[in-house]
């Protein structure tokens, strides 16, 4: 049989088949595009596919492939003619799946398409082909134009989207400043490595003549100088400085060494390694959150004790001055304040005239952040700063995040160094939306168990400060300074 006879059976046979495949075919292109983003996936033109029971399956699911179509070329090697002939020979179906193949399809409908043998000669193929698409061409002429926009359109996206490329003159001082930056980087990682391997083989042999020495109660060695005061280590090459006896405290916000972060061993913050198991003399290797490197050794450690007032006696008096003027500057605050709630004046003009200092607008701020960290890292939120304005405490925090719209209050900075006069200007959400907002993620928020733990510890404190007071519980402070001595012995 020829494809023109196969043609013909297949238009005789269902004729109401044969006009849903337009349908089919157009929407095909559609489908493909959206499962597989683009025209790469789509079903090859109708001259490629075999008029077989597979295309039967291919149309059924809205495939493009044309039935009608002649699939042998001049150009297919002598294998592929045998693979696409064999299949066409009625003889290889039993009767019973012959006769199923050729009266319905795999939809239970009856099928347009019957076997036919390709044994025929190229010309008449090719003729049979042309013929073919002619017959194919008046029905699918709209899904065609369908199927060639559906693939231009992506492709007009992809070259409007291609990469453009500076000139080498316009980067090429920044290349090179990135090349020697890396070169620098990796010789200075290699240097402090050479340095802090020497300063620890110092330390070793040291603190295993200490241990020797202690073993046999005998005078303990006197610190190498390249341990004690970093003798040998070039200036030039390295900043080298060295700090006052400090507190934890001080060593964790006055410094930036004191938050850098130890890099073997426990990887916590040097005022925790400090404090907790750093040895004296022996070298610590650490880094900030800006890439600094550092080498830290503790030379000292001085236990804790009350200092005589004769020694103190003038941060005391600065002190205690500095308290009482805290004092005056809120209570001229909370007047002020009052002041300006009885007054019409927009908020500038008002305490301008009055001769107060004001930042009329503070940036965006929140009342705890988890800095360049992030939250599930481990480490407790931390309180915000709320820029321009400095040291802003929990008291600062705790006043302007209880003002509603159009209050005004008075407060006072961390360290009782200014009073400031706060109003409600901006809100990011209201108080509803966020409630919605942590409900929603808080399931799965990386700083969940940060803030869960924060909130216990809170609870847990107040808790037992509550039991104590209840009963009358009072610390023995001698006996406490004692086994803290002790401890630290």
């Amino acid at each position: 049989a020829s494809d023109e006879e196969a043609s013909d059976g297949a238009a005789s046979d269902d004729a109401a088949s044969n006009d849903e495949a337009p349908e089919q075919e157009a929407a095909a292109p559609e489908t493909d595009d959206a499962e597989a983003g683009g025209p790469a996936l789509m079903a090859p033109p109708a001259e490629e596919t075999q008029p077989s029971e597979a295309s039967s399956d291919e149309t059924t699911a809205g495939a493009t492939a044309d039935p009608l179509a002649e699939p042998v070329g001049e150009d297919l090697p002598d294998d592929e003619e045998e693979a696409l002939e064999s299949p066409a020979e009625p003889a290889d179906l039993p009767d019973d799946e012959e006769d199923e193949a050729s009266s319905t399809s795999r939809t239970g409908r009856p099928s347009p398409f019957r076997l036919v043998s390709f044994q025929a000669d190229v010309e008449e193929t090719e003729e049979s082909a042309e013929q073919a698409d002619a017959e194919a061409g008046g029905t699918d002429a709209e899904p065609a134009d369908s199927d060639e926009a559906n693939v231009e359109a992506p492709s007009d996206a992809a070259s409007s989207e291609e990469p453009e490329y500076l000139p080498l003159d316009d980067v090429r001082d920044e290349i090179r400043s990135n090349l020697a930056r890396d070169k620098a980087v990796q010789a200075l990682s290699s240097r402090i490595d050479e340095v802090y391997a020497d300063l620890r083989g110092r330390y070793d042999r040291y603190r295993g003549s200490s241990l020797d020495a202690e073993l046999s109660e005998g005078q303990a060695p006197e610190p190498p100088a390249e341990l004690k005061e970093l003798a040998g280590v070039d200036g030039e090459e390295f900043s080298v400085e060295s700090t006052p006896s400090l507190t934890f405290r001080e060593l964790a916000y006055d410094t930036i060494v004191g938050r850098a972060i130890e890099q073997e061993g426990t990887r916590q913050p040097i005022v925790r390694s400090a404090f907790m198991t750093m040895e004296l003399y022996q070298p610590v290797l650490a880094k900030d959150l800006d890439g600094n490197w550092y080498i830290v050794i503790k030379t000292s450690d001085e236990p804790q004790s009350t200092p005589k007032l004769e020694d103190v006696k003038d941060d005391v008096v600065k002190a205690w001055k500095r308290r009482e003027a805290a004092k005056l500057a809120k209570d001229r605050a909370e007047e002020l304040a009052k002041q300006f709630a009885a007054s019409s004046e927009p908020f500038g003009v008002f305490f301008s005239d009055r001769g107060v200092k004001t930042e009329e607008q503070t940036q965006m701020f929140s009342w705890l952040t988890y800095g360049l960290a992030g939250p599930g890292t481990g480490r407790p939120p931390m309180l915000a700063s709320a820029p321009p304005l400095e040291n802003v405490g929990p008291e600062f925090m705790e006043t302007a995040f209880s003002l509603s719209e159009g209050d005004v209050k008075a407060t006072a900075n961390h360290d009782r160094s200014a009073a400031y006069v706060v109003r409600l200007n901006q809100r990011a959400a209201s108080l509803d939306k966020l409630k919605e907002q942590f409900l929603e993620e808080f399931a799965y928020w990386p700083g969940k168990i940060d803030t869960t733990a924060r909130q216990r510890d809170a609870y847990q404190s107040a808790l037992v400060k509550q039991l104590e007071d209840k009963v009358g519980l009072k610390y023995d402070e001698e006996f406490l300074a004692r086994r803290n001595a002790e401890a630290e012995e």
